[in-house]
């Protein structure tokens, strides 16, 4: 009778070794900088100048635009060379982001970080494998 129980013990505790290394794994891919995360989002922040953007804004009556000039924070000099790579694609998702905001959206430091975060996101749909960092703007103009 006690060979019986000797052999389900042995399989529970290959299981329970099977099971720490398979989170052990799981552990390791979530690590910053390790599993599936971009490889463009490491190395030191280079900053990408986009350049001067003027657009017409959402507002109707009346018309608005807005005039700015926008520098993106990427991870290291390869990120740096595919966002300038894909540059036109790149000023046109920042020219989307502009164009659907209004004047109201865009005023003071609360429509100024939602625009940044648009903004992240439409680039890093337009350059898939690279993180921006940051979205700074050295100058912005709303007439």
């Amino acid at each position: 009778m006690s060979a019986r129980r000797a052999a389900p013990r042995g399989r529970r505790a290959g299981a329970g070794l099977l099971l720490a290394a398979l989170l052990l794994a799981a552990a390791a891919c979530a690590l910053p900088g390790q599993g599936s995360a971009p490889a463009a989002k490491a190395g030191p922040p280079v900053e990408v100048d986009v350049g001067t953007l003027t657009t017409n804004l959402s507002d109707a009556d009346p018309p608005r635009l807005v005039q700015v000039d926008v520098v993106l924070e990427v991870g290291g000099q390869a990120a740096a060379d595919q966002v300038k790579s894909a540059e036109p694609a790149v000023r046109d998702a920042i020219l989307r982001v502009l164009r659907a905001s209004s004047a109201a959206e865009l005023a003071g430091a609360q429509g100024m970080d939602a625009v940044r975060t648009r903004i992240q996101n439409e680039v890093a749909k337009a350059v898939p494998n690279v993180v921006v960092r940051d979205v700074y703007f050295t100058n912005f103009v709303v007439q």
